[in-house]
């Protein structure tokens, strides 16, 4: 069989010389990655590429449509958002991806703040309730129980915050007045 034009042109594509400057801008990109610092939500890294790579027999348009097509198509296989922004001597890529928690993650956390939620009724019978240990070793389970007897009013004592140090013992150096009422809190 008779050799093709098109033949030789898939050969020089597939080159070894253009696939290695891909891998190598691959991993010098992924080591930016890996580098940057992360935050929850989106991050954005910015990755200066070369307008040149001095491959013999193709013009530099085609070195860049080539190189980074291969680029673009790598990051976009790993769930990467990519653009790209051509200019004279520079070419920009920004890479741009999302940190998030995952949905077992975010279930994992809802159930411990559905196990220790508390209704506004039962906040005061909590905060008067004695703990008792029980359960599994190291680790507090606590009992609620109902108050003994009818609950005094709440009272907040202001004054000396050292009454011994310079008091008289008076009744009169302390202020008391009744606590307010809790604020309203979500539903």
């Amino acid at each position: 069989m008779a050799l093709r034009v098109e033949e030789l042109q898939t050969a020089v594509v597939s080159t070894a010389t253009l696939e290695g400057l891909v891998r190598e801008r691959l991993q010098m990109i992924d080591i930016k990655i890996r580098e940057a610092d992360r935050v929850f939500g989106r991050n954005v890294i910015i990755v200066d590429l070369a307008v040149e790579f001095g491959v013999p027999g193709l013009d530099k348009r085609e070195q860049q449509r080539f190189v980074y097509s291969k680029i673009i198509e790598s990051l976009k296989q790993r769930r990467f958002d990519v653009k790209i922004w051509l200019g004279q001597d520079t070419t920009r890529l920004f890479i741009a991806y999302t940190i998030k928690f995952n949905a077992e993650q975010k279930a994992a956390m809802s159930e411990i703040i559905r196990e220790t939620r508390i209704e506004r009724e039962q906040i005061e019978v909590f905060c008067s309730t004695e703990w008792e240990e029980s359960g599994a070793k190291n680790r507090s389970v606590p009992t609620l129980r109902p108050p003994p007897a009818p609950m005094a009013p709440l009272v907040t004592v202001t004054g000396l915050a050292e009454p011994f140090a310079s008091s008289t013992g008076s009744a009169d150096e302390y202020k008391i007045e009744p606590r307010q009422e809790l604020p309203p809190g979500p539903p």
